[in-house]
């Protein structure tokens, strides 16, 4: 695994969303869109602040799991924190009057568990682990996964169906390999992930190489893919690590 970046401080991470060096950048983009991660289980939600209308809102793909709860406070707190730094705490003194919003997906669109939408296979761009004072900082590489707090990754997606066959199923047959693309219209995907939600690891070279656009898996790494997302097996894996080398790594 290699890594790179850092999480950083307030300020570090106020310049990183900034095209210039200063930080009063912020105040003249009326929207910041923030994902966050919390409640038990784990879950991602994409939150977001518009100062410009006075509204703090989310998307959250698992309304039953009612993380409205804690993410809404916590963006708030962030938000509250990003405007005192920025010079402006009678802004985020209004925080707590302004609109809340919640968007969630209708039906079937919706997330229906912990595991549905979260099989992805993630290439590792960065490794971070917990430091003193609750600071995050990076390494540049690990072969086992004690004390590791968060990986950011380049996220790949299938783009064929999930495994529905028998435990007997063999998937010699090349049309059986799975297609994945790392992107959503033209935004490349990426995630920061925390060391629990890793899974497996196929290895340095889980894709053939010969389609950079949708890449396939090749045979050893589809088998592994294909066996994990059947759903008879998918029910059993919030409470199981399977070890695939030095790390269990997507």
């Amino acid at each position: 695994m290699k890594g790179s970046t850092s999480y950083g401080t307030l300020k570090e991470n106020i310049l990183a969303a900034c095209v210039s060096t200063s930080p009063k950048e912020l105040l003249a983009r009326p929207r910041w869109v923030i994902p966050l991660c919390g409640g038990s289980p784990s879950h991602w939600v994409l939150t977001w602040a518009d100062i410009s209308v006075g509204e703090l809102g989310m998307f959250d793909s698992i309304p039953g799991q009612h993380s409205r709860s804690w993410a809404i406070p916590l963006l708030r707190h962030i938000i509250s924190a990003v405007l005192g730094y920025l010079g402006r705490p009678e802004v985020a003194a209004l925080t707590s009057s302004w609109k809340r919003v919640c968007i969630t997906p209708t039906g079937r669109q919706q997330q229906m568990d912990n595991c549905s939408a979260r099989f992805y296979i993630g290439e590792v761009l960065g490794i971070y682990k917990k430091g003193t004072n609750s600071r995050y900082g990076s390494l540049d590489s690990s072969e086992s996964l004690v004390d590791l707090a968060f990986l950011s990754l380049c996220v790949y997606l299938p783009l064929s169906g999930e495994s529905t066959s028998g435990d007997d199923a063999m998937y010699e047959d090349d049309d059986s390999l799975p297609s994945f693309t790392k992107f959503y219209h033209t935004y490349h995907l990426h995630t920061h992930t925390p060391i629990s939600n890793i899974l497996y690891h196929l290895g340095s070279k889980a894709f053939d190489g010969h389609d950079q656009s949708t890449p396939r898996l090749t045979a050893s790494a589809a088998k592994h893919w294909l066996t994990l997302t059947r759903p008879a097996v998918k029910e059993k894996l919030l409470k199981l690590k399977i070890s695939g080398g030095k790390a269990t790594l997507v």
